[in-house]
C-alpha cells in the first residue's frame, strides 16, 4: 500500500488519499470493519479474514489469498477494465 500511496502522491494525489495497517492483525482488521464509517469490505486473506468480513455485518467481497477483489462502477471504461484485472493476475 505505501507503494502505491508514494506514487499517487507524486502523481498529484492527497497525501493522505490510501490508508494502511503497517502490521496487520485480525482484531485490528475487525474493528475497521465494524467502523461506522465503512460501508463495503474488500477482503483478501486466508478463510479466517474473508469469513470475519463477511460477519461483520456490512456488505462485503472476500476472495483467498492472492487475488484482489475488484468494483467496476457504472462510469468504467469496460473493456479496459477487463483487460486491467486480467493483466494483474
Amino acid at each position: 500500500a505505501k507503494i502505491v500511496l508514494d506514487a499517487a502522491v507524486a502523481a498529484g494525489a492527497p497525501k493522505d488519499i490510501i490508508g494502511y495497517v503497517e502490521e496487520p492483525t485480525l482484531p485490528i482488521s475487525n474493528a475497521l470493519m465494524r467502523h461506522p464509517a465503512v460501508n463495503l469490505i474488500l477482503a483478501t486473506g486466508g478463510p479466517a479474514m474473508v469469513k470475519s468480513a463477511y460477519s461483520s455485518g456490512k456488505p462485503a467481497i472476500g476472495v483467498g489469498a492472492g487475488n484482489t477483489p475488484v468494483v467496476v462502477d457504472e462510469t468504467a471504461d469496460i473493456k479496459r477494465c477487463v483487460s486491467s484485472i486480467l493483466m494483474s493476475k
